[in-house]
């Protein structure tokens, strides 16, 4: 796929997030909605970028599936308690649309044993949301927990940066554009920005 030109006629920014960690804790293998937890500061950061006239898509790696943890519909159930949760919060905080790679290469389901362009650090996820929106992807962010999310954002040509929460497995990323202690940190630097 390749990304649509920036400053394309009609064409809009898109705060890029990833999911676990940045807009709901991280649950390992999470398969029940009632288990969801937004992060503080994930609804108003989704509103703020809406009412600048953002798109915002949902991009992450969901390896349960291929691992046999956890079942697509479950899946859709927690993204769905996500949708509620941010409308209850804030009702500007709606995202587009969720994109998500349930592939593994060393997946227990063989369906999903593959290495395919999705499955971030490659940037296929934001590709995927940039061929059915028109993205303008050099005014459009990415935000993430884990190296490959910047990196995948970098590989589409956005800019990207990194919440390492204190106690965090995940190093920070030198190619971030940023990297903040927590998505209330980020959102503070970011919305002085716009």
């Amino acid at each position: 796929m390749t990304p649509p030109e920036s400053g394309q006629s009609g064409a809009r920014p898109a705060l890029f997030l990833d999911r676990d960690g940045v807009i709901m804790d991280d649950v390992p293998y999470l398969s029940d909605a009632s288990l969801v937890r937004l992060r503080p500061a994930a609804a108003d950061l989704i509103a703020f970028y809406r009412q600048k006239g953002f798109l915002v898509f949902v991009v992450t790696n969901q390896s349960g599936i291929a691992r046999g943890k956890i079942e697509l519909q479950e899946l859709r159930q927690i993204h769905a308690r996500v949708q509620e949760m941010l409308a209850a919060k804030n009702a500007e905080a709606k995202i587009d649309g969720v994109y998500f790679c349930p592939h593994h290469p060393q997946a227990d389901l063989e369906e999903y044993r593959v290495d395919c362009t999705c499955r971030k650090p490659k940037p296929g996820l934001l590709l995927q949301a940039c061929s059915e929106y028109e993205v303008d992807l050099e005014n459009s962010l990415m935000v993430g927990d884990r190296s490959s999310d910047v990196q995948a954002g970098i590989a589409a040509g956005v800019r990207s940066y990194q919440v390492v929460e204190q106690g965090s497995e995940f190093a920070p990323a030198k190619e971030a554009a940023g990297v903040f202690a927590s998505v209330a940190e980020l959102f503070d630097s970011l919305k002085k920005q716009v």
